[in-house]
């Protein structure tokens, strides 16, 4: 199998993961080498393709660039109101989003798929609006409350509207990039004086995470940390050369499930000698 398939198989499997848990995040592995819009280029380059209409929404910036990732799939530009997939650049439709088609009682797949490119697209969030999911694919008794700051509320009302009567409807992708810093030297400034050099290379990632109360949006709890991950290490320990070199994935998987055990810490149940 070429990269390129092998790559949009994984995109796909992910992609499935996410429709059959809404409202949860899922990672899209692999992306490294397709920067910058990696993730929505990825999205883009699983889903479309020449037997498919797209319409393209935004005006920022980057939608040349998205354009262009767009236009590589072959799919055809076409109204709104026809389009199979809306490709929105940012968070905002600019109301057009109410013109999607939404399937029909005996063919509801026919509804539009939305996909928002989120890659840098620095929209103002509210921190007191909060969504609550509930139905198919949603486990929770309570519902499930995605984190969707950044994300306008009329978007969202729009979203709601054009979902609610079931199973009409189209499907939302919300698509952006976990920030992590860039791989970056370090080299032990010590080392004259103890004997031993050494230097590796490495990278930071941080997370913040908040309980929020789904009756009025008040912060109950809030927590925060900061890891950091190596990739590659050399150095010189009393005359012996020392080396070592892992994949930045691997390393970034660990690092991230050592931050969510430091994070769900406090709700997790532990045993105390009274």
């Amino acid at each position: 199998m070429d990269p390129s398939s092998a790559r949009n198989q994984t995109t796909y499997r992910a992609l499935l993961q996410a429709l059959s848990r809404p409202g949860c995040v899922v990672r899209l592995d692999g992306l490294e080498m397709l920067s910058p819009l990696a993730s929505i280029r990825a999205v883009v380059d699983c889903l479309l393709d020449h037997e498919v209409g797209v319409c393209l929404l935004g005006a920022r910036p980057a939608a040349d660039a998205l354009s262009a990732a767009v236009a590589a799939t072959g799919a055809s530009l076409v109204p709104v109101d026809r389009a199979d997939f809306l490709v929105v650049d940012g968070s905002d439709s600019r109301g057009r989003l109410t013109a999607a088609r939404r399937g029909s009682y005996e063919y509801p797949e026919d509804g539009a798929t939305v996909i928002y490119s989120l890659d840098g697209a620095g929209v103002p969030s509210s921190d007191r609006f909060r969504v609550r999911l509930e139905g198919p694919g949603v486990a929770e008794a309570g519902g499930r409350v995605p984190d969707m700051r950044g994300v306008p509320v009329p978007e969202l009302r729009a979203l709601s509207e054009v979902n609610a009567d079931y199973p009409l409807g189209v499907d939302a992708f919300f698509v952006g990039e976990i920030g992590v810093t860039k791989v970056k030297p370090q080299i032990d400034l010590a080392a004259p004086l103890s004997r031993i050099l050494f230097a590796r290379t490495a990278f930071d990632i941080s997370m913040k995470v908040r309980l929020v109360s789904t009756a009025n949006g008040a912060t109950l709890w809030t927590d925060s940390a900061v890891r950091q991950g190596t990739v590659a290490a050399v150095g010189v320990d009393g005359g012996m050369p020392v080396f070592s070199i892992r994949d930045k994935n691997t390393a970034m998987d660990e690092v991230l499930r050592d931050i969510a055990f430091r994070l769900t810490w406090d709700f997790r149940p532990t045993r105390r000698r009274l």
